[in-house]
């Protein structure tokens, strides 16, 4: 996978590592562990890696075209995909050792609700990670510029025909499902207890990145850059974090 505006690649190489620190500590072999990635969408940018380590895993996705385009082009035998929520996840009857929740939470009605739903499916002393985006950071900076001047319907088509070009993306994508929630580090982390997890790391993703630097910010060396000097940067001004939680423990 090569890198992009977003961050893609180094975000996946976050969510790897994760999961290898998560067997290692845990005593485990890759296949012995158990994998739900909710909000997976067509399975290309973190399932499909993901099950690649051979570990076994789920990926739950509300948009129908995306799961059946992650389940035909499935070539791991070791992962399953289900169209649904929480809801469809706790009717499974299985627990899970990890959960990945990448760039979904800013999406849901409730996260609180949702990510308290699936620690009731995780197991104990289990690990959450995933990304999501700064809420007031260059990224939704860029996206709320597109939708106070109007821009956002031409520049996101010009966008997606560019994209359409590319044989990889030709799978489907949840574009009409928009941003209900906006976070600081500090709301986030406050989500986080409330459901029962307590942060084990933030780490910064990358600097700027929508769908307008996209079109503007090409060279490759730039797009390296850009994910490098996130890392320097403070956490309030990058676009995107990635993050690491374990379950707090009942009782």
């Amino acid at each position: 996978m090569k890198e992009n505006i977003y961050g893609h690649k180094k975000k996946l190489w976050y969510i790897l590592r994760a999961v290898a620190e998560y067997a290692k500590s845990a005593g485990k072999k890759l296949d012995q562990v158990t994998v739900l990635d909710f909000g997976c969408g067509n399975g290309m940018a973190v399932s499909y890696p993901v099950a690649a380590l051979g570990v076994r895993l789920v990926g739950v996705d509300l948009h129908r075209p995306s799961i059946e385009y992650a389940a035909a082009n499935n070539i791991y035998p070791s992962a399953d995909f289900i169209c649904g929520s929480e809801d469809v996840v706790e009717e499974l009857g299985r627990t899970f050792d990890l959960i990945i929740c990448a760039d979904i939470l800013e999406h849901l009605d409730d996260p609180v609700f949702t990510l308290a739903r699936l620690s009731g499916v995780h197991r104990a002393g289990g690990v959450i990670t995933g990304s999501l985006p700064n809420g007031y950071g260059p990224f939704e900076i860029e996206k709320f510029i597109g939708r106070w001047s109007g821009l956002e319907g031409f520049l996101g088509l010009v966008s997606r025909m560019k994209a359409i070009e590319k044989a990889h993306v030709r799978a489907p994508y949840n574009h009409e499902s928009g941003h209900r929630h906006f976070f600081t580090l500090r709301s986030f982390k406050k989500l986080m207890l409330q459901a029962g997890y307590v942060l084990d790391d933030v780490s910064n993703g990358a600097f700027i990145g929508a769908p307008y630097s996209e079109l503007l910010f090409k060279p490759e060396r730039f797009i390296r850059w850009n994910a490098g000097m996130a890392d320097k940067l403070p956490s309030w001004l990058v676009s995107s974090w990635y993050f690491t939680a374990r379950k707090v423990q009942s009782g």
